[in-house]
């Protein structure tokens, strides 16, 4: 297949703050699902919600204008941390783990431990850095004609006056209690939200640079108890974070509720993988923050931020404890309660709709129906399965525990994976098997589809894996599919005998019921050819010659000139008014012109425009501008 490459100059359209955060997001393993496509790349990236970003290969258009990503920050018309931060992992993928042109080297994608280790490796050489820069070179040269007592003196005269600094030196050279600990830690909290917050609310302008500062020292404060092992005074600085977060009200379309709760876990996580001989220990633990999410449970719950404290830490119990045997009876307890409340609520929902709205539920109605739908007692039933199966349940009790919720897609994956562990893999192959037959078109199909692909992997099952394969092709998309189309083909290659794969190949491709995705496996190929044939039939959504630009410039380069052509009059048509726009579709035409053949037309387009739009001053500046005075 073609080798792809990235746009070399992609960080020149981004921020320092944003590669940044960027950087930051990489590291804690937010970039999740990297695919190749036939233009590009695609991926899921973890922030305050889940975001699909598509980044482009070089030659597939310009990188700012085909990049996109599905956060509310780029749909205000801005490039986002997200599609930088899958730059990125694109890079670090492509170097083999470790990113060649990162400022600090510090963005490859590796397991926790050795992203922790990682982490302290770049932060060494950070540091090493900033003592070999022009500013810690004049503070070395500055303190090498000081006494010690002028130092002294001077530091202390700065600690009574800053009460940050004292904070901050405080927290990094004093052994201090817990109580302590905490107050001040409320204290610099309630501070630095103070200062940011303007009408009651910190905006997205001010966003990244609070979030920084409040986790930073919340950071700064864990830290010290997190590297001697003092389990007690972590959980109790991690809950006044916590706490602290129910009254931050901010813009959070950057992940900040998602970065504090991700410092909570990666501290927690230390903690419990330092206690892996230690069990009654980490039953502790587990015990403690379950009852740390009670406290926020306890209170008055009037915003959504404390729902969403109580599911993170009790999500991170459920996951991290349900396969420890120490802890599986702390999850089973875990389990039932939030089974408990699901219900009642539910239960409660559909009262309050039937008795409110005046709608039927389960019945005939004159316009239609609506039932609430409990998702979170599946979740947890889910989570009770693995838990009383390490805790050790029998496999028949489980699967007896499981049987009402075997619709659901998460319980069904822990009964399999019950079996599994119990080494009756066809039992968990079956299980899918009839769940996927039972679903047909439900949209619940493709996770039990993909699902089984990963077992018949597992467990050697080729042939069947093939006609899954076929069959996931068939209904593949193109832009929000994982794994797409192309990955799925490579697949699908990997296990076909070469002397029969291109008919293999050319009967999946006939049943793709996706025009872009047909595309996309075309480029994948290098079937160039066929690619021009398929886009000139017009049977695609997403995709256009641009997208495959590099491909077809050297055979099809009349395509590309007539589709940019076309899209530079659209850019400058309609209702493109002020600059922005103007620059916009004057692009579009300087790179008509720099294709084969194109520089005619695009002068042509250019004449055009001057004559039509005399009255627009700022068009014809940028017109000049572009070389087409």
């Amino acid at each position: 297949m073609a080798k792809q490459h990235m746009a070399s100059d992609w960080e020149q359209c981004f921020s320092a703050t944003y590669l940044q955060r960027a950087r930051a997001y990489v590291r804690a393993g937010r970039v999740e699902r990297l695919d190749k496509t036939g233009t590009g790349w695609e991926a899921i990236v973890s922030g305050s919600s889940v975001y699909r970003v598509f980044v482009p290969a070089a030659g597939n258009g310009s990188f700012a204008e085909h990049a996109t990503c599905t956060c509310p920050w780029f749909a205000k018309g801005h490039l986002c941390k997200h599609i930088a931060a899958v730059c990125y992992a694109i890079e670090a993928e492509a170097a083999g783990g470790t990113s060649a042109r990162s400022p600090t080297g510090e963005v490859g994608i590796a397991p926790d431990n050795a992203r922790r280790e990682a982490e302290g490796q770049a932060k060494a050489r950070d540091e090493g850095a900033l003592k070999s820069s022009t500013l810690g070179q004049q503070a070395n040269d500055m303190l090498a004609h000081v006494s010690d007592a002028d130092v002294r003196a001077f530091l202390a005269q700065a600690l009574r006056e800053d009460e940050r600094l004292a904070y901050r030196f405080r927290s990094q050279f004093m052994q201090r209690d817990v109580k302590a600990a905490q107050r001040d830690l409320r204290h610099e909290l309630s501070a630095i939200k103070k200062a940011y917050t303007y009408r009651g609310w910190i905006d997205y302008r001010s966003a990244l640079s609070f979030a920084d500062e409040y986790l930073g020292a919340a950071e700064q404060a864990i830290q010290p108890f997190a590297r001697r092992g003092d389990t007690d005074n972590v959980l109790a600085l991690t809950g006044v974070l916590i706490a602290s977060l129910r009254t931050v009200h901010i813009d959070d379309s950057d992940g900040f509720f998602y970065d504090a709760m991700g410092l909570c876990r990666q501290t927690w996580d230390a903690v419990l993988d330092a206690l892996a001989s230690d069990p009654a220990k980490r039953a502790d633990i587990a015990r403690r923050l379950c009852a740390l999410s009670h406290k926020v449970s306890d209170a008055k719950r009037e915003e959504d931020i404390d729902w969403f404290l109580i599911d993170a830490v009790d999500e991170y119990v459920a996951e991290r404890f349900a396969g420890d045997a120490a802890c599986a009876a702390t999850v089973v307890e875990l389990a039932d309660r939030r089974i408990e409340q699901a219900r009642l609520a539910h239960r409660q929902e559909l009262a309050t709709v039937a008795r409110g709205n005046g709608m039927l539920i389960g019945g005939a109605g004159d316009s239609f129906t609506y039932a609430p739908v409990d998702y979170t007692t599946p979740r947890w039933a889910a989570h009770r399965v693995r838990a009383m199966y390490t805790e050790g349940a029998s496999v028949q009790e489980t699967m007896a525990y499981g049987e009402p919720f075997r619709a659901s897609y998460d319980v069904l994956d822990a009964l399999a994976g019950v079996l599994a562990d119990a080494g009756d893999a066809a039992g968990a192959m079956r299980m899918f098997e009839e769940a996927l037959q039972s679903a047909g078109r439900a949209p619940t199909a493709r996770r039990f589809s993909l699902r089984l692909r990963e077992l018949y992997r597992e467990y050697g099952e080729t042939e069947k894996l093939r006609d899954l394969l076929g069959e996931l092709l068939a209904d593949a998309g193109s832009t929000d599919s994982n794994p797409s189309a192309p990955q799925l083909l490579d697949e699908l290659h990997a296990i076909t005998p070469e002397q029969s794969w291109s008919q293999v190949r050319d009967a999946a491709l006939e049943r793709m019921s996706s025009g872009d995705a047909r595309c996309d496996c075309l480029a994948a190929e290098g079937l160039v050819d066929r690619l021009a044939s398929e886009l000139a039939q017009g049977g695609v959504r997403y995709r256009s010659p641009a997208s495959y630009e590099s491909l077809l410039i050297a055979d099809h380069a009349d395509m590309l000139v007539a589709w940019f052509a076309d899209d530079a009059r659209r850019a400058m048509g309609g209702y493109a008014s002020g600059r922005k726009a103007y620059r916009k579709a004057v692009e579009k035409l300087r790179h008509l012109a720099s294709l084969p053949g194109g520089a005619t037309l695009a002068r042509e387009i250019a004449d055009e425009w001057k004559r039509q739009y005399s009255r627009r001053p700022a068009m014809l500046e940028e017109l000049a501008h572009a070389g087409f005075a």
